[in-house]
């Protein structure tokens, strides 16, 4: 689960350079595909390491019906970003975690964070989490929906975006802890 969520962020990152290509930072001529969408001519094959990103979390609650953790996400923009390793920029995410787990089998989680870009102010955005896991200790399924909402919009115009997409998945574990 936390890789996948790693490459949801390195997604963003690559949607964020093809942003920056719409203004031809690549140098490349700019066409566009057929939806009339920027598209970057450039292409190559690029290896190396990207960006780092840095999680803490602290569990602020336990209830009955609830537990609550607060947690800081700090990407680091260690990959490069002409080669589409990284993003370029450092975006700080605090953000809050709701979840319960209920006769051992369901949780429902909400996460919900607003990340600063600490490079361009513009791309400030609020995502959340909503979603489940259920299954037993060794085997689950996991469904989440992710949004993103944008009050500056893509950067490229005034006008406010929203972003939503879904991931399933299934979690194995072979390890189990005493």
């Amino acid at each position: 689960m936390e890789q996948w969520r790693r490459g949801v962020e390195r997604k963003e990152g690559l949607a964020s350079r093809a942003t920056e290509a719409y203004h031809g930072r690549h140098g490349g001529p700019i066409s566009r595909d057929p939806r009339n969408r920027a598209v970057d001519e450039k292409s190559g094959d690029a290896t190396g390491i990207g960006d780092i990103v840095l999680r803490a979390k602290y569990h602020l609650y336990k209830g009955p019906v609830t537990d609550i953790a607060g947690a800081l996400l700090l990407k680091l923009p260690t990959g490069d970003a002409d080669n589409f390793l990284g993003t370029g920029t450092t975006p700080l995410r605090p953000f809050l975690i709701v979840s319960h787990t209920f006769l051992d089998v369901f949780t429902p989680h909400l996460n919900l964070g607003y990340e600063m870009d600490c490079d361009r102010g513009h791309q400030d955005a609020l995502h959340y989490i909503l979603g489940f896991e259920t299954g037993i200790e060794k085997f689950s399924v996991v469904v989440d929906v992710l949004g993103k909402y944008k009050p500056n919009g893509n950067g490229l115009a005034t006008i406010h975006s929203l972003v939503l997409s879904e991931a399933s998945g299934i979690r194995v574990s072979s390890l189990s802890c005493s």
